[in-house]
Order: C-alpha cells, then sequence, then structure tokens
C-alpha cells in the first residue's frame, strides 16, 4: 500500500484572512484558483476521502463539493480560532485519526506541480522528518 494511502491532505481556504477580495474564486487561465488546489490534492494521490476543505465561504465550499471533496465550513473560521472544544478542531482531528502524515496544500501556489508535492511527501517520510520546510 501506497505511503499516500495513509496521508490526509488540507486545503485552507480562508477568504476574510485574504490578500485580494474574492481571489480564491477567481480564474487563472479559466480555472479558479481553489479548483486549481482541490485539482492538485486529487492528482497527488491520497485517496478521495482524504482531502478536505477548510473555509469560511459557503461559495468556496461549493467548489469541494462539486468535485467530492471533503469541507467543514464555518463563517468565523480561521487558524487562530482553533480550539480543542470547537467543531472545528474535532472535524479536523477525525479526519487526521487513520493518518501518518499530514498536508497543508495552499491554494496560493497553483504553479506547483503535484509530481514536486509527491517527491517531497516521499522526502519527508524517508527521512522521518517531523516537519517539511
Amino acid at each position: 500500500m501506497s505511503s499516500l494511502s495513509y496521508a490526509v491532505i488540507f486545503i485552507p481556504a480562508f477568504t476574510k484572512s485574504a490578500r485580494f477580495q474574492n481571489d480564491l474564486v477567481r480564474r487563472l487561465s479559466g480555472i479558479p484558483l481553489i479548483q486549481r488546489a482541490i485539482d492538485k490534492a486529487h492528482l497527488i494521490g491520497v485517496p478521495k476521502s482524504n482531502i478536505h476543505l477548510l473555509t469560511d465561504s459557503e461559495e468556496v465550499a461549493l467548489f469541494a463539493i462539486r468535485s467530492n471533496t471533503g469541507v467543514f465550513v464555518g463563517p468565523t473560521l480561521s487558524w487562530e480560532r482553533a480550539n480543542r472544544s470547537s467543531d472545528y478542531y474535532r472535524y479536523v482531528s477525525k479526519a487526521e485519526q487513520q493518518s501518518k502524515t499530514t498536508i497543508l496544500l495552499s491554494p496560493y501556489a497553483p504553479l506547483l506541480a503535484p509530481e514536486t508535492v509527491k517527491k517531497a511527501i516521499d522526502f519527508f517520510l524517508e527521512n522521518k522528518h517531523q516537519v517539511l520546510r
């Protein structure tokens, strides 16, 4: 079984902390930035059930739903607001239960190839790193 079968990918898509209004749904060569990130996550090779979009926007969440991707929507969602009693924290913890590796895939790196991400993950796992920078 591939090491990627034990990985979970989270795509953080917080619109309230975006630099430009609606940047996640703006099109780059005809494809919205958030859709590019979701497509890339699917191409990396983790099971579909292990790909999750975390967002504060119903509009952005629709991209995940249309792509059969897990999604957590919270109108006040942000990295800073996660606490052990929140639904957000429980969602992420549950998604990570079967995972050996957690990957945060930024929608702001549209030119990063899936193969590059796969190589980084392999390097990370082979060298038993705790954090890949």
